[in-house]
């Protein structure tokens, strides 16, 4: 008895899915912001990409073995503010923060963090997927443009032209 069977399926099913896992490799590889996803139901860490060493300069497996080790590096002052996001993404909501951590060099760094669930099937809350990223030279130019303006302002207060404020 000879039993055949067509495993073209499959095999196309296979190969799309090794292109697709490929495709996301090279994106989430390659791009400098950290792309990570969390598992919703115990918080493990699933993916995390290596831009991570690179921002916070820790270890990406450091994550895998505890996902809140990232909190380490994070300023004092802005771990509440952390806390309390990770607290929403566990409910499901969508978080947009920004704060500060602390590398091993002593060197802080602002972050820019977002993140959004991603539901099941069936609709229950299966992991949170979120993107971070290094916006310390843009928080320096916002502050480098506020002391000029704030420069501008007192020089103009000193000739004494006011300035109308729109």
């Amino acid at each position: 008895i000879v039993a055949a069977r067509d495993i073209t399926t499959s095999k196309t099913t296979e190969d799309l899915l090794t292109q697709s896992e490929f495709r996301f490799r090279q994106l989430a590889e390659n791009i400098p912001q950290v792309f990570y996803l969390k598992d919703a139901q115990n918080n493990n860490m699933l993916y995390v990409s290596p831009a991570y060493e690179g921002i916070w300069e820790r270890e990406c497996k450091s994550l895998y073995q505890n996902p809140l080790s990232f909190m380490d590096a994070v300023h004092p002052d802005d771990c509440k503010i952390v806390m309390d996001a990770l607290a929403e993404q566990k409910l499901g909501k969508k978080v947009d923060l920004e704060y500060r951590i602390i590398r091993s060099d002593g060197e802080e760094r602002y972050i820019r963090s977002q993140s959004f669930p991603a539901y099941d099937k069936q609709g229950e809350l299966s992991m949170t997927a979120g993107i971070a990223e290094d916006i310390t030279q843009r928080h320096q130019i916002d502050m480098d443009l506020q002391e000029s303006e704030q420069k501008f302002h007192t020089i103009f207060d000193m000739a004494g032209v006011g300035l109308a404020m729109s």
